[in-house]
Order: structure tokens, then sequence, then C-alpha cells
């Protein structure tokens, strides 16, 4: 009796001790399995939260470029749209037409007219004409500084005026160029050089004299230059000055 009833306790905690092992290997197995589910959750979300951004450039971006295509062709095809980077409704034609300046020179150089005959007359704008009215040799003096003194010619240029109303000439310019490669003449004073007056009254003429240093060697051809206004362009006479002295 007394040995069966010893024996009765043992087999007791026996079984407790096997009933706790299974308890806690059931524990552990169902936070094994509940954190394997909970992480692949979470794989499962990250994944679905890039895949907008892991498309760029994939078939799944080139889908979303397509759908917006739509929208966008209608836009620039509906009617008034205008093209990037020109006037509405003015070609480039009509955007420079009239406002180009007159195509006698090039850029940055003043009109010219051609050259005419030394005794020819000219009207470099409508109503005014100019002519050289006199070209005669003289002995040029040398009275200023950078003067040169010896053979000269003294050109009278003439200036008239048919129109109603006066002409300025505040800013007149005569020049003289000598032989073929037309070296600029050295301008005198004397004898009687007389510069144009600042205008011109409405049915009137003026005169200007001009002396330029020009040996006899260099007279073939020489170019007068009259320039009266920077509004008209430049008038040019030319031909040979030697019979004149």
């Amino acid at each position: 009796m007394s040995s069966s009833g010893e024996a009765a306790p043992a087999r007791r905690w026996i079984v407790v001790a096997v009933v706790a092992a299974v308890v806690v290997v059931g524990a552990i197995v169902f936070l094994a399995t509940r954190g394997s589910s909970g992480g692949g959750g979470a794989a499962a979300t990250t994944s679905a939260s890039r895949t907008p951004t892991t498309g760029i450039g994939s078939a799944a971006g080139t889908a979303t470029s397509t759908s917006t295509a739509p929208s966008t062709v209608p836009s620039t095809a509906s009617p008034g749209a205008t093209p990037s980077g020109s006037p509405r409704g003015t070609s480039t034609a009509e955007a420079t037409s009239g406002s180009s300046p007159r195509a006698t020179a090039a850029p940055g150089a003043r009109p010219t007219d051609p050259p005419v005959a030394l005794k020819a007359t000219v009207e470099p704008t409508k109503g005014v004409t100019a002519r050289l009215a006199k070209l005669e040799s003289v002995t040029g003096v040398a009275d200023l500084p950078g003067e040169v003194g010896g053979p000269a010619l003294r050109v009278t240029v003439e200036v008239t005026n048919a129109t109603d109303d006066d002409v300025d000439l505040t800013g007149a310019v005569v020049v003289l160029y000598q032989g073929e490669d037309r070296a600029p003449a050295i301008e005198l004073t004397k004898p009687g050089g007389s510069p144009l007056p600042a205008s011109v009254a409405a049915g009137k003429s003026v005169t200007g004299v001009y002396v330029f240093n020009v040996p006899v060697a260099e007279r073939n051809p020489v170019e007068v230059e009259v320039d009266l206004a920077a509004e008209v362009p430049v008038v040019v006479f030319r031909g040979d000055a030697r019979p004149i002295g």
C-alpha cells in the first residue's frame, strides 16, 4: 500500500510536466507562426507601396503616359491654339514687313548713291538738289595745326531748296578722296574756305566753299562726297580734275 501511494504522486507530477511542456511548445509554435505571417504582410505592403515608383519607364509607366495622351492631343489641336514662339495670327514675313531699313548699304554704313560726273546735278531727297558749282586749282595755305600747304582744289558746293520748308544743313559734311586708292585729302581753311550755312530757306540756294590739299598727280580721279543730312543718301561726284590745273 505504501509503495502504491508513493507512485501515484510521482505520476501526477510527470503528467503535469508533460502538459506544461506541450503548452510551452504550443506557445512557441503559435508565436513563431504569428511572426512569420506578420512579416509576410509587411513585405506585401511594402511591395505594393513601391509599385508606382518602380513602374516609371516600364510598361506601367508607358500605360500612364498613354492614358493622358487623349487629353493632350485635343488641347494642342483646339481652335485658336497658337504655336509656341510665334505671335498669334502673324507670320514671320508679316512681323518684319515694313520694318527693314533701306537696303542700299551694308549694316552700319551710310546709304550712298552711285557716283555721278563732276558737273552733274543730283537730287538726294525730293525737292533738294546739290551740285559742284565750281572746281578750282589753288595754292593751299597751312593756317591751322595739321594743315599742309601746297597744290589744292577749291570746291564750291551749291544746294538748292525747291520745297516749301527750310532745310536744315547743320550736319552737312563735304569730303574729298584722291587717286585710285581713294586716299582722303587734307582739308584746309585757306584760301577762301567757307562751309555751308546752317540751313537753306524754301525756294533758295546756298553755297559752301571747301579747300583740299590735292597734288596734281592725284587728281585722276577725285571723288567729292556731299553728305547733307543723316536722313538722306550721300551724294558722290567723281571724275578727272586734272584739266582744272
